[in-house]
Parts: C-alpha cells; sequence; structure tokens
C-alpha cells in the first residue's frame, strides 16, 4: 500500500497550503498588560474647563464596572516638547482587578465593549489599546492607534481636506472600529493685532500694549526662584475669570507711562481666527495624521484592503501623498526577511546534506520532513486561531530544525539496515527493520517534546500571549513530524528504489534494442 498512502500524504499538503494562506498576518500578538489605555480623540476648539469635566465623567463612568480597580486620566500636556499631547486628546489608564474576580463569562473583548458603550460621548471617537503597546507605537510610528495614515504635502488646507476624504472612505473597509483625521487648520486662537493709527490717537505706545497681550492675556515668565535645588519659574497671567469672553480680553486695560487704563479693544483688533493648531514635519513636509482602530482584523489584512480601496476611491493632486504607519510594517519586514533568510537556510542545508549523504534522493526525502512537519503546525495554529506572527514564525523555524534532524536519523537507520541486511531478506523487510529500530527514539523525541511545551499552552501567566503562538507549531508540527518520519519516510525510500530498478530496467533494454539492432 506504499502507493496510495504516499499520495494520501501527499493531499494532506494542499489543505494545508490553503489554511496558510487564509490565516492573518500581524507582527505579534497582543500581550494582555492587565490595564487598558483609553485614548479618545475630539475635535480642535475644546475649551479647558469643559475638556476637565469631559475626562471627569469618563472616568466615572469607568470606574462603575465591577472589572475595573482604578481609573487614572490625564488631558492637555506637560510644559515640555516631549509630550505634544493637545486638548482633543484624552489619556485614561485604567487598572483591572484579576480576572478571577470578573463576572463570569467575562473577557477582555466583551469588557472594552462594554467600556465603550459607558463612556460613548458625542463628538469623540474611541481608541482602546494596551498602555505599553500604545507607548511604544507612539515612539516608533508616531501614532497611538495600531493602524494610521499620513498625508503630506505642501498646504495644510489641502492636507486637511485630503485626511477628511480619507476618513469619510475608511468608515466602509471591513475591520474599521474607528477612524478620526486630525484638524489641523482648524485651531482656535485669540488673535490681537495692534492698530498703530488708534494707538498714536490713545497715545499708546507698542511696548505698552504688548505688556497686556504678552503678559496678562498670553501668559509668561517674568522670573524664576530657587525651591529644594530647582529653579521654579513664576508664570504672570490674569486669571481666567477676567479673560474667559472675548468680550473681557477687549476690555483688559492697557496701561500707559502717565498712569492712564485704555482698554485694549481701542487700540487693537481682538478675534478668534482659525489657524493650525499644530504643524507636523514629517521628512520636511508637512503633514497630517489619520488614527484607525480596528476589530476582528490584523493590521497587515486591514492594511492590503484599505490601500486597494483607497487606491480606487481616492485622487491625489500633484505633491500630496498617503503612508501608512503602524506597528503592521515591522510585520512586513520580518516577512521580507524571513523570505529571503528560510529559502537560503534550506538551500545551505540542501547543499550539506548532498554532501554528506552523496545521493540527492536521500536528500529529498529529508528536506521532505519540513513541509510535512509544517502540516500539524498549521492546522494546530487555525485551531487555536493564531495569527501568523513573527512569533508564530521563530516556532515554524525550530520545528524545521528538528523535523530535518528527525529525518536525517531515519535515513541514517534505514541505511544502515540495508548495508546489514542478509542475503535472504528483501529490500523492503530491510526497510522496515530499519524503521523500526528508529521508533522508540523518534516516539520518545515527540513526547519529550510535546510534553515539555504542553504546560506553556496551559498557562495564563504574563507574556503567555507570546509563548503559546511559538509553542504551537512545535506541538503539532511534531506529531505530524513523527507520522511523515515513521510511515511516509520509508515508503518513499521504497518507492526511490523501485523508480531506480525501473530506470536500470528501461536502459538495459535500450541497451538490447540497439545491441540487436
Amino acid at each position: 500500500y506504499r502507493y496510495p498512502f504516499t499520495a494520501a500524504g501527499l493531499l494532506v499538503l494542499i489543505p494545508a497550503a490553503l489554511l496558510v494562506r487564509n490565516i492573518p498576518q500581524d507582527f505579534l500578538p497582543e500581550v494582555d498588560e492587565g490595564s487598558i489605555l483609553y485614548m479618545p480623540t475630539t475635535l480642535p476648539g475644546l475649551p479647558n474647563r469643559e475638556a476637565g469635566w469631559v475626562l471627569q465623567q469618563m472616568d466615572k463612568r469607568l470606574k462603575a464596572l465591577p472589572e475595573v480597580e482604578r481609573v487614572f486620566g490625564k488631558i492637555g500636556r506637560a510644559d515640555t516638547s516631549t509630550d505634544p499631547a493637545p486638548l482633543t486628546m484624552i489619556e485614561t489608564t485604567v487598572l483591572l482587578h484579576p480576572k478571577s474576580t470578573w463576572r463570569k463569562g467575562m473577557t477582555r473583548e466583551k469588557l472594552v465593549s462594554e467600556m465603550d458603550r459607558a463612556v460613548e460621548t458625542v463628538g469623540y471617537v474611541n481608541a482602546w489599546v494596551q498602555p505599553i503597546r500604545a507607548r511604544v507605537m507612539m515612539q516608533t510610528t508616531g501614532i497611538q492607534t495600531p493602524v494610521g495614515v499620513k498625508v503630506t504635502g505642501p498646504d495644510v488646507a489641502i492636507i486637511e481636506d485630503l485626511s477628511q476624504q480619507i476618513e469619510t472612505l475608511l468608515r466602509d473597509v471591513p475591520g474599521t472600529k474607528s477612524v478620526i483625521a486630525e484638524r489641523i487648520s482648524e485651531g482656535y486662537y485669540i488673535d490681537v493685532r495692534n492698530d498703530l493709527e488708534r494707538l498714536a490717537a490713545h497715545g499708546v505706545t507698542v511696548d505698552e500694549a504688548m505688556t497686556t497681550i504678552r503678559y496678562g492675556i498670553g501668559g509668561d515668565n517674568i522670573a524664576s526662584v530657587k525651591s529644594g535645588g530647582a529653579t521654579v519659574p513664576v508664570n504672570l497671567q490674569y486669571s481666567p475669570e477676567y479673560i474667559d469672553t472675548l468680550a473681557k480680553v477687549r476690555h483688559a486695560a492697557v496701561v500707559t507711562a502717565d498712569g492712564r487704563a485704555v482698554p485694549l479693544g481701542d487700540v487693537a483688533d481682538v478675534a478668534v481666527r482659525k489657524m493650525p493648531e499644530m504643524l507636523r514635519n514629517d521628512n520636511g513636509k508637512l503633514a497630517g495624521y489619520i488614527y484607525v482602530d480596528l476589530q476582528k482584523v490584523t493590521g497587515p489584512d486591514y492594511v492590503d484592503t484599505a490601500q486597494q480601496f483607497l487606491a480606487k476611491n481616492l485622487t491625489l493632486p500633484t505633491g500630496y501623498a498617503v503612508e501608512w504607519t503602524g506597528l503592521y510594517q515591522y510585520a512586513a519586514a520580518a516577512r521580507a526577511r524571513l523570505r529571503l533568510v528560510v529559502p537560503l537556510t534550506l538551500l545551505i542545508i540542501c547543499g550539506l546534506l548532498v554532501v554528506a549523504f552523496r545521493s540527492v534522493s536521500e536528500t529529498i526525502l529529508i528536506l521532505l520532513s519540513v513541509p510535512f512537519a509544517m502540516v500539524g503546525g498549521v492546522f494546530l495554529q487555525w485551531i487555536l486561531g493564531y495569527s501568523m506572527t513573527t512569533a508564530v514564525m521563530v516556532g515554524y523555524i525550530s520545528l524545521f530544525a528538528v523535523a530535518v534532524q528527525t529525518g536525517i536519523i531515519m535515513v541514517i537507520f534505514i541505511r544502515a539496515a540495508l548495508d546489514n541486511r542478509r542475503d535472504d531478506q528483501s529490500y523492503i523487510d530491510a526497510v522496515i527493520d530499519g524503521s523500526a529500530t528508529r521508533l522508540r527514539p523518534k516516539l520518545m523525541t515527540v513526547a519529550a517534546i510535546v510534553l515539555s511545551l504542553l504546560p506553556v499552552m496551559f498557562a495564563t501567566g504574563s507574556g503567555m500571549e507570546i509563548m503559546k503562538p511559538i509553542a504551537a507549531p512545535s506541538i503539532g508540527g511534531m506529531v505530524s513530524s513523527s507520522l511523515h518520519v515513521l510511515f511516509m519516510t520509508p515508503c518513499l525510500f521504497v518507492i526511490s528504489e523501485d523508480i531506480r530498478r525501473w530506470w536500470r530496467r528501461r536502459t538495459a533494454a535500450g541497451e538490447r534494442l540497439r545491441v540487436s539492432a
């Protein structure tokens, strides 16, 4: 039955190959950090007081959930260039109770959905990420969501218009949970423009007017004091209740050298104007960002779909470009390296095997261990729902090494049995004896690897989200590899001998025909 058995084994490769093409791709598995970072984004123009009130209301709603231990929200930024967070972006860290105390049937995905409904607020687009992962994304890609789009070009207004078009289009792409484009030209500012004629008519100098504008309205440092070895700046600005409306700003007093007080509105034009809130520079070009949060789809798969969708529905003016960014870039880079490294490694192994065994057929038999080992890994990965991440690829690389090693040992055992076979022993019986001799060591190898990795698959500690995808290919692959090495390899060994005998008979028959002719 060696021929039908071998044919059936080869047919198993077909569904495995189809599964590989349909498994989602990603960079790394999402690690459960024990907390959640809630990052809603809104449009510019939100006053400080209202922003603080919205933050408090969101925190209260989150804290009301029984799985939430503590909530800490932040809006705005510190007085440092390393934290360029505007009032339009809230960062709330949600610390969770241990999972053993959660409601029955509650999962992290269900909890995020429940929290999303609890804090749903008109004008805000929610994003739920892991705290450490989000910081890594912001440091490496400049965005806080899994996927983002950069629109670059020379004009801010056109960049914003293109960004809003992309925002509208991406809402129709499957897998989009939320999307919002920065309104980079919609910052609201109190703009004070001195009128030189009116200044002269009231006997006010530009410096006197600028003193009120600079220190009273804008706020600026006037001195510094030493406190505990640190230098603390002293900032001067009117109390908010004196300048919280445009009318009050116009009535702010400009004090002249002779002691007169002239309303600011009498010597300057005071108005609220829209100007760029923040100018981003990306490789020397102005840029605007679109933030995309995903659901039930991985970054690389989403980007592939969205790129095709935008290519059909978006027309870019000359001088403007769209660039996708996010951690998925690292997945693409890792796959590109593996496409080069893995074939090169297999080629080197193939050369070494040919030199060692001096047989191309036996080298092919050994290398067939690789795809058959991958069959079990792919099926187990598909059953467990793991994406094709860098961690999974590492697991496959280690699996391939073990599979090739066991294939080499099986070939060595069979060759030894053939070299030592008796005169009355057939070729098939010698192959069976050689493979049977290898049965116990092979099963011990498989048992040792599988049993050592099973605790990883059942573990629930921190970091297991990365370790499990590494272990899964080895467990499933060792099972299929053992079946291949113990049963398929002997069959293929005999089939290769059948082919050699057939070729020798055909060659001999051809020689006889030429001699007789």
